[in-house]
């Protein structure tokens, strides 16, 4: 009888034990045959080893170092009667990439791992722990695979050759990816996958990260343009433009989106930024808008719009893919370059790209920072040009004249700011680079042919008039060297005359006529500007006018009487004067 009960009692324990090891063996067939609670990688059956290649966006610029941790490795076997073939991996034991003593111990503990709960009753071993697990959602997976990051065992990686992984024994791995800090491109979230010559033969995924991109365009006349050309004064409108990228699932907790927009010497912020999400304003008190340098187009400034609860608008599947739009304008001043150089603008994304960082806080332009990622320089250029004169004397070689006033009169309607430029230049024996005074009166940065050694320093000096609707002329006087600008000049017809000449001349008549044009649309490498003076066409890159005035002292005559009445009447009165002295001497001899 005892016997039998026994018996009965042993039936009743392996049922029980079979029920539990059927139990455990479905949670761990199905972390095999889902091939991973964090799906990325393509794996390639390769006899007792497999390769995994691991595919990413094209777009991904950045160097990825991937390494490869095993957690779990057992036998794999064919669960018998499936059809189609399923298979499992038995005899499941500790793999040799991650301390799996302190792993369990985080694991079980409520402060180092929220579902610690989980684990009540678990033994440790690599079974009991593949069994809680295989039920885990994808958020589940990665906070698990965040607690298994922090136990690897560095000796023991498995590196990939480029994006590539050959010859893995089969288990289940801990796959982990880094990239240089401010490159464009993403590190992938902690990857979880089983690797083994079965369930996932020839198969490929595309990697689990989504780079956002940025593109930037000066808008003219509802047009985006690379290139424009301006008049110093005007607004230059600027759009600047991504995509909400992908983020679902990724395992960031926050989210750092900040566009650093670089201006120029000569380009002024407006402050008046606006961003836009399909075409919808996004909130301003959600725009955090910085700036660093100069505020009035003295010098380079950079702004950061950084865009707050951006995950919020990542993780929105309403949201996701759709246009991210800034606009802001710049005033082009008189500290920008007059030349074919132009003016540059340039913007780059700065965007979190590692979901195992903390990017709590705001970014600090200063830094320090956490890992971050950013997109290629995108560049506009705005270019202006200006008119030239030179005041000289009809002397051979001429001579520069200071002191003349002229005048430049705008066509249209609208208000017009013009840059007036002279040049200074001071005797300074440090100067670098040195100018030469010349005998013309002109400097050059050449000692050949100087009046002397001395050297001097050059300084530009700018000023702005502004026309108005009803008075469209400008004066300005040049400078020691004969030498003015009217600058900050963008298309039109320009009328240029002297209205006083130096002390001593007599003032140029002639009025020139310069009408500015294009022969093309502007690109970044040239403004392609036409010019006329009057009736003929200048290929330079900035007009030349060359004024010449005469002596008033030089005047020619004609019909004159001659200069023989001038010699008649130094005659008369040399005879005058010796009659003179002979009266007087006889007058005192007389006397005697």
């Amino acid at each position: 009888m005892r016997n039998e009960v026994n018996k009965k009692a042993k039936t009743i324990n392996e049922r029980k034990e079979q029920k539990k090891m059927t139990k455990t063996m479905k949670k761990i067939i199905s972390v095999f045959i889902t091939a991973a609670m964090v799906m990325i990688l393509g794996v390639t059956a390769f006899a007792d080893t497999a390769n995994v290649d691991i595919t990413r966006p094209d777009k991904d610029e950045a160097t990825h170092t991937y390494k490869a941790y095993q957690i779990f490795k057992g036998e794999v076997e064919e669960v018998p009667g499936s059809d189609p073939k399923q298979y499992v991996m038995t005899h499941l034991v500790w793999g040799d990439g991650v301390d799996h003593e302190a792993l369990v111990t985080d694991l079980m503990d409520p402060a180092k791992y929220a579902k610690a709960d989980d684990f009540d009753g678990c033994d440790g071993t690599a079974d009991s722990v593949a069994a809680i697990i295989a039920d885990y959602s994808e958020a589940d997976a990665l906070a698990f695979a965040k607690v298994v990051a922090k136990h690897i065992i560095a000796a023991k990686a498995k590196t990939a050759t480029g994006d590539s992984f050959t010859g893995l024994d089969k288990g289940y791995y801990l796959f982990t990816d880094s990239i240089p800090n401010n490159s464009n491109g993403a590190v992938s979230e902690y990857m979880l996958k089983a690797v083994d010559i079965h369930t996932m033969p020839d198969d490929e995924a595309e990697a689990k990260e989504d780079l956002p991109t940025l593109d930037k365009k000066i808008v003219e006349n509802d047009t985006e343009v690379e290139a424009n050309r301006a008049s110093v004064g005007d607004d230059i409108q600027f759009r600047i433009k991504s995509v909400v990228p992908d983020l679902r699932n990724q395992g960031y907790e926050n989210y750092w989106f900040v566009v650093t927009d670089t201006l120029c010497r000569g380009l002024k912020y407006n402050g008046d930024a606006k961003v836009y999400i399909n075409g919808i304003q996004y909130p301003a008190a959600k725009v955090d808008i910085t700036t660093t340098g100069a505020d009035d187009g003295s010098d380079t400034a950079t702004v950061y719009i950084s865009l707050d609860d951006f995950l919020a608008v990542a993780t929105d599947a309403t949201k996701v893919g759709k246009s991210i739009v800034i606009e802001y304008t710049a005033e082009l001043t008189k500290d920008c370059d007059m030349t074919t150089a132009g003016n540059v603008n340039t913007a780059q994304l700065i965007f979190s790209n590692d979901p195992n960082v903390d990017y709590s806080g705001d970014y600090n332009p200063d830094g320090p920072n956490p890992n971050v990622g950013k997109t290629p320089e995108k560049t506009t250029k705005t270019y202006t040009t200006g008119i030239a004169v030179i005041k000289v004397d009809n002397s051979t070689p001429a001579k520069r004249l200071t002191g003349a006033e002229f005048q430049i009169e705008l066509s249209g309607d609208s208000t017009k700011t013009v840059v007036i430029e002279t040049e200074v230049y001071t005797k300074d024996a440090t100067a670098d680079p040195a100018y030469y005074l010349l005998p013309d009166g002109s400097y050059s940065e050449s000692s050949t042919g100087a009046v002397s050694t001395d050297k001097y320093k050059k300084e530009i000096v700018r000023d702005t008039q502004t026309t108005t609707e009803t008075v469209k002329t400008v004066k300005a006087t040049v400078d020691d060297q004969g030498y003015l600008v009217f600058e900050g000049l963008g298309e039109g017809t320009y009328k240029i005359k002297e209205t006083k000449a130096p002390t001593g001349y007599i003032a140029d008549i002639k009025e020139h006529t310069i009408v500015i044009g294009h022969s093309a649309a502007p690109t970044f490498d040239a403004p392609n500007w036409t010019y006329k003076v009057d009736t003929e066409s200048a290929s330079s890159a900035e007009v030349t006018l060359e004024f010449v005035n005469v002596k008033s002292s030089n005047l020619p005559e004609t019909g004159g009487i001659g200069t023989t009445v001038f010699y008649i009447a130094g005659s008369v009165l040399v005879l005058a004067g010796a009659s003179l002295l002979v009266m007087k001497k006889r007058m005192s001899e007389e006397t005697k």
